[in-house]
């Protein structure tokens, strides 16, 4: 699965100095997480549609561990690559990403050929294919701090229809979280299928001139989107004209 947060071949662990992973396996986890109940200031730091995003809480001391780990991680991984270093599916690793050069902690989705690799980039929620030279191993210095994104859903906000999510419903969202600090109210906890966990959530830009929005019943507001609960669509507008005129923009994500 290209989802999800942390599970035994994804979460962080307390490592020894500069150990490797053997294997790329951890035996023991601790990751980020939500507490139901509880509110949080989040960004939104990558999207694949309404009902998978990732979120980061906006913690200055957790962002200068992070900033700390990341300065360490480019040290270590500016060496040549080992040989024999072969990840399999479900391997920690360390991995460039193309928007910026950089070495960020990954986790192996599936191998496409013998020299690229599609890795999930576990601070960031993003999916992207890696040449097997600018994979690294992992070393049990750079678990000790958790993962930082955190998968998410939207709080009893459903599609429509049984099909995907339209790339406008996606493109509001995207808008209305870009670049934000929002509120976010952790509901409960979803089990997904490879044992992750995602969190349900109701975002609220709280900054928006006129006044507090909720991100959720803004989909809905605009037709892209219903109430998980059927007594509150009554409030629902109709689905906008494009949305009927054109069913073809609908598309995977």
């Amino acid at each position: 699965a290209e989802g999800g947060g942390c599970s035994e071949a994804s979460a962080g662990v307390m490592g020894h100095a500069n150990n490797t992973v053997a294997g790329g396996r951890p035996s023991s986890v601790h990751c980020i997480g939500l507490g139901v109940g509880k509110d949080y200031q989040v960004r939104v730091v990558y999207i694949r549609h309404v009902s998978m995003f990732y979120l980061t809480i906006m913690d200055e001391h957790a962002a200068q561990q992070f900033d700390d780990l990341s300065v360490r991680i480019q040290q270590v991984c500016a060496a040549p690559p080992d040989p024999t270093f072969l990840p399999l599916i479900g391997d920690l690793c360390c991995a460039v990403f193309a928007g910026d050069g950089l070495y960020y902690r990954a986790r192996v989705q599936r191998k496409l050929s013998n020299d690229k690799i599609m890795l999930l980039f576990l601070d960031f929620g993003s999916v992207a294919v890696v040449h097997k030279a600018d994979v690294r191993r992992m070393r049990d210095a750079f678990l000790a701090l958790p993962f930082q994104a955190i998968p998410a859903a939207l709080h009893n906000i459903r599609k429509r229809s049984s099909g995907v999510w339209v790339d406008e419903a996606i493109n509001l969202f995207a808008g209305a979280t870009d670049g934000r600090v929002l509120r976010c109210t952790c509901t409960d906890q979803l089990e997904l299928q490879n044992g992750a966990t995602s969190a349900l959530v109701t975002l609220f830009d709280d900054s928006s001139p006129g006044g507090c929005i909720d991100i959720g019943s803004k989909l809905v507001d605009a037709g892209f989107a219903l109430y998980a609960d059927a007594e509150l669509n009554g409030k629902a507008a109709p689905p906008p004209a494009s949305l009927l005129a054109n069913p073809a923009t609908i598309a995977v994500h």
